[in-house]
């Protein structure tokens, strides 16, 4: 049996051995739940709604580690990198622009989540080449750019298996 305690701006929701289910403070704007939560709309395709006054268009519900929750526009990440340079997690969804007059190696480290991609320009004249360390890095048309502003895009398949795509040559 549950129990249902309200006084003044405070509600409990007790379970059957009287500990709190769920402890809210109108007063204070809290609510708390012991326990899992549940938000089911009853909607076929689902969906639930979050409002705070900073939601918008294409924003993400993001946590810090402790656990609050804040609306933001998705991170992407713009770097210039000027000599051989290894990705980071960082570099998701991101792009990483090369200005280098030499040849360079990228090089794609373990340790990547599945669907980590990268979009990596050359900037300057020197060539780009793609390493995996301990990643597989597979390709159809080889893993170095072909010339000046060439894009290769690197996405991971899983942690240990990536294609290269993009203006490439052997």
């Amino acid at each position: 049996m549950q129990h249902i305690i309200s006084h003044e701006s405070q509600l409990r929701i007790l379970n059957n051995t009287n500990s709190p289910l769920i402890e809210g403070n109108f007063a204070e704007e809290t609510l708390k739940t012991n326990g899992s939560f549940e938000i089911n709309s009853g909607t076929k395709n689902g969906g639930i709604k979050i409002t705070d006054g900073t939601q918008g268009e294409g924003k993400v519900l993001t946590s810090n580690a402790d656990g609050l929750g804040t609306w933001q526009y998705p991170k992407t990440s713009v770097k210039t990198v000027t000599g051989s340079y290894t990705i980071i997690s960082d570099d998701d969804n991101g792009f990483v622009f090369v200005n280098s007059d030499s040849n360079i190696i990228i090089t794609v480290p373990a340790g990547l989540p599945a669907g980590f991609n990268c979009e990596i320009i050359q900037k300057g004249i020197g060539q780009i080449e793609i390493q995996g360390d301990s990643v597989a890095i597979n390709s159809s048309q080889g893993l170095k750019t072909r010339t000046k502003y060439s894009v290769m895009k690197i996405i991971l398949e899983t942690a240990t298996n990536g294609i290269a795509t993009g203006d490439l040559v052997h």
